[in-house]
């Protein structure tokens, strides 16, 4: 079994027949086929701010995945979780020591690549080595049915995820972004989630900065990948039909954003970025307490957890522009070219139609 590419960019299993032997075991493992996996725990929730500043102004919100990796590693433990490769694609990859963890911090918007690292997770438990793995919940399902049975060792962390954005266009807007930044000097660092702006209502900006010093720095909402994104032009298929997704999980914990803080909590809520941390299992809140003093706290309801995020219990509906996008991009047309035409433009159209209707309307 490889993983192929398909035309979006998007990573699909490919089976050389030639060689199966028919064991099934690829159908045993796979999350969507295999029985699923439901804890048996009444889901928690909290907001939490970790009490190191720069820990937190490094984070995507609350600085919680820090002090959990933090944690493992300072126990023996080793980390699976997201990094940007030195050409800045989506990687799984594994850490062992504190000073790896910075790279593995904030968030990355693009399907990542998983590699080796499930095998590489048995091999650690094993070794009766402690293991924290953070990913999608579809990778954390797919890490579970693979392992075929429980590890007291093994810490699984699944994010609030909006769905994954195609690994090609991620790639083609980087081409694009140095050519209009800085064309003579190659991306130093990426940060989606840069809070010099701000954090709350939603006013973290998008930075990228050049080894010669060029930066380009703006609100999320004025970022053309961030607008395609949220606008759901080029998630994965599979992402308008999630099977995992709900308050509920088959993780120890879920990482996110708590939105709408600002709303619910004004006093609690500091522009600085706050996590929301849902609990699913027991072996989730001891670990969760063992870092408890490390961060303000608050407990808060479910239903307050998902208002602002809806994205715990809904799938991402696919934009009717999708196809017209990826048209586009096949023609050689650039990633912000196609999000202006589908997204913007759409909602100009859009926006012109309900003025022309309420005059209509309210000259009848």
């Amino acid at each position: 079994i490889s993983m192929n590419e398909d035309k979006e960019g998007f990573l699909y299993p490919h089976i050389d027949y030639s060689k199966c032997i028919s064991c099934r075991l690829c159908e045993k493992a796979c999350p969507i086929l295999a029985n699923k996996i439901k804890q048996v725990y009444q889901t928690r929730s909290f907001a939490a701010q970790n009490r190191t500043k720069k820990i937190r102004e490094n984070s995507s919100s609350g600085g919680v995945f820090l002090a959990l990796a933090s944690d493992v590693v300072k126990q023996g433990g080793a980390i699976c979780a997201a990094k940007y490769s030195k050409d800045f694609e989506v990687i799984h990859d594994i850490a062992t020591s504190k000073e790896q963890l910075f790279d593995y911090c904030g968030a990355k918007y693009a399907q990542s690549s998983l590699g080796q690292c499930f095998t590489k997770i048995k091999e650690l438990l094993c070794q009766k080595r402690k293991v924290l793995f953070v990913g999608t919940p579809c990778q954390i399902a797919g890490l579970r049915t693979y392992l075929k049975h429980p590890y007291d060792n093994l810490i699984l962390v699944d994010m609030i995820c909006h769905g994954v954005p195609s690994p090609l266009v991620w790639k083609k807007y980087l081409k694009e972004r140095n050519q209009l930044d800085s064309k003579e000097s190659k991306i130093k660092a990426i940060n989606l989630r840069d809070k010099s702006t701000g954090w709350s209502n939603y006013n973290y900006s998008v930075r990228f900065e050049y080894q010669n010093g060029d930066m380009y720095l703006v609100q999320q909402n004025n970022d053309r990948f961030m607008q395609g994104f949220i606008a759901n032009l080029y998630l994965r298929p599979s992402c308008s039909n999630c099977e995992f997704r709900g308050i509920d999980r088959c993780s120890d914990i879920t990482l996110g954003d708590y939105w709408g803080v600002w709303n619910h909590y004004p006093e609690f809520d500091d522009n600085g970025g706050t996590s929301l941390v849902m609990i699913h299992s027991k072996k989730g809140l001891e670990i969760w307490k063992g870092i408890l003093n490390d961060f303000r706290t608050l407990e808060i309801s479910n239903e307050q957890a998902v208002q602002y995020n809806p994205s715990i219990i809904e799938n991402s509906i696919s934009s009717p522009k999708r196809t017209v996008f990826f048209n586009g991009i096949y023609q050689g047309k650039s990633v912000s070219e196609m999000v202006k035409r589908c997204v913007l433009n759409q909602k100009k159209i859009t926006s012109i139609a309900k003025r022309v209707i309420d005059y209509l309307f309210n000259h009848n």
